[in-house]
């Protein structure tokens, strides 16, 4: 017994011995793994605080840590700001050297903390894909504050937004001169000139909505062009927002890209006064497709309107505009357009039968679906041509507003020419009484 045991450990050292002889196998004699091995030495190079409008670059060093050559067989950006410099030669690394990979970032357009990527596709089997990163806090000459944005949320006409301060962004700058170009006159203002905290010099701009500006929906531009110590630099703010006047209307617009069944009803509009005064809804006009509904809230100085689908609208796209009329002196009229994607009534599937002479294709199946209210019944299936029956399959019922129709070709010899043909599904669904579906016969060849 002492000697089986003593074979047995013997059994276990020797097993050991091989598998870190195995172990050792698979690294290179100084420590390396076998075949082709990526190394970089940093992944991630911060480039700082980089000027707008310049390229900034980052050089990474990949190394074949390997015993076979590394293959470079893809390089990635992140986006088309971003470019790389490899060339081919430096694309096949030999074992234990390196080559170097610049990415050159192009700030232009490009404000604040930026995030960009470099993608690398190779043959090392146990990274095939590594990602290098480059990051940069993108400035320009000027800085807005608090930010190069203005938001009209429900202005009033005359009324005042909230300033912006155009200052230097390098603390020891001058700003020499500053033009506000406001694209296409929508907005007016005033300008002083101002000093920070830390006796920084800018300006102030104070924006305000003009009186005879249309009422709805803003959205515009404002670019600033500034000149430092002899330097030039232009920024924009967005303007977004709504003009509005003793009512306002939100949504401003009801958009249902989707396909829209009939009876939808949509999310509500409510309509409020925006100085506090009760008032009257005298009508609501949305067309002949769209159904209305409109009850009071908060003692008349607020209404809700619910709108729906009617049955008879037609299938695809629909643009209408919903009309209200008030009694508000100075907004007796209100328009929120409205623009949906109308569910078909039915659909077919396959659109088209394609039917063949071989086994295989003498019969096919075709699945009748509804999308309105009630259930969908096949009052009648046929055929026009003699060579083709149709007949619905009474087991394939699957839902109450689905059915399957069976096409085939009628026993016997097929016929040796193509002929064309249609199936027509006489239904019960209201506007879509009969349906047709082509069929096109071919041999076989």
């Amino acid at each position: 017994m002492a000697v089986k045991r003593a074979v047995g450990l013997m059994t276990t050292a020797t097993l050991l011995a091989v598998g870190m002889a195995s172990s050792i196998a698979q690294t290179h004699d100084h420590g390396g793994p076998i075949g082709p091995s990526l190394h970089v030495q940093k992944r991630l190079i911060d480039l700082g605080r980089v000027r707008e409008g310049t390229t900034s670059e980052a050089e990474f060093v990949l190394e074949n840590s390997g015993t076979e050559d590394l293959l470079i067989t893809s390089v990635e950006t992140s986006c088309g700001c971003t470019t790389v410099k490899l060339s081919e030669e430096d694309k096949v690394i030999k074992p234990g050297e390196q080559s170097k990979l610049v990415a050159r970032f192009d700030t232009t357009n490009r404000l604040g903390l930026q995030r960009k990527s470099v993608t690398l596709a190779t043959n090392d089997q146990r990274h095939p894909r590594i990602t290098l990163t480059l990051m940069a806090e993108v400035e320009t000459l000027i800085r807005v504050l608090p930010q190069p944005q203005l938001l009209l949320r429900s202005a009033r006409r005359g009324m005042a937004l909230p300033p912006l301060e155009v200052y230097p962004t390098e603390a020891n700058a001058k700003l020499d001169k500053l033009e506000v170009d406001v694209r296409g006159g929508f907005l007016e203002y005033t300008r002083e000139e101002v000093t920070n905290r830390d006796g920084v010099e800018g300006v102030r701009l104070v924006f305000s909505v003009p009186a005879e500006l249309e009422l709805g929906l803003v959205n515009g531009m404002v670019v600033l062009s500034a000149t430092v110590q002899g330097e030039q630099a232009s920024m924009p703010v967005r303007v977004t927002g709504q003009v509005v006047g003793d009512l306002v209307a939100r949504p401003a617009i009801i958009q249902s890209i989707d396909l829209t069944p009939r009876g939808r009803r949509f999310a509500p509009i409510t309509v409020a006064s925006t100085n506090e005064s009760a008032f009257e809804i005298l009508g609501i006009d949305a067309g002949e497709f769209i159904g209305v509904d409109a009850q009071p809230q908060k003692n008349n100085k607020e209404w809700r309107i619910r709108t729906f689908l009617k049955e008879e609208v037609p299938d695809g796209p629909l643009a209408t505009k919903l009309v209200i009329r008030t009694d508000n002196s100075g907004q007796p009229m209100l328009y929120v357009p409205m623009f949906v994607n109308v569910q078909s009534r039915y659909r077919l599937e396959p659109e088209i039968v394609l039917l063949g002479a071989s086994p295989e294709r003498r019969s096919r199946r075709v699945r009748v679906q509804s999308f309105g209210p009630e259930a969908l019944q096949l009052l009648e299936v046929s055929c026009d041509n003699p060579y083709v029956s149709a007949m619905v399959e009474k087991s394939a019922t699957y839902s109450d507003r689905v059915r399957m129709v069976r096409i085939e070709l009628q026993n016997g010899d097929p016929p040796s020419e193509s002929f064309s043909a249609q199936l027509i599904v006489k239904t019960s669904l209201s506007g879509a009484e009969e349906l047709r579906v082509p069929i096109e016969y071919s041999p076989a060849k």
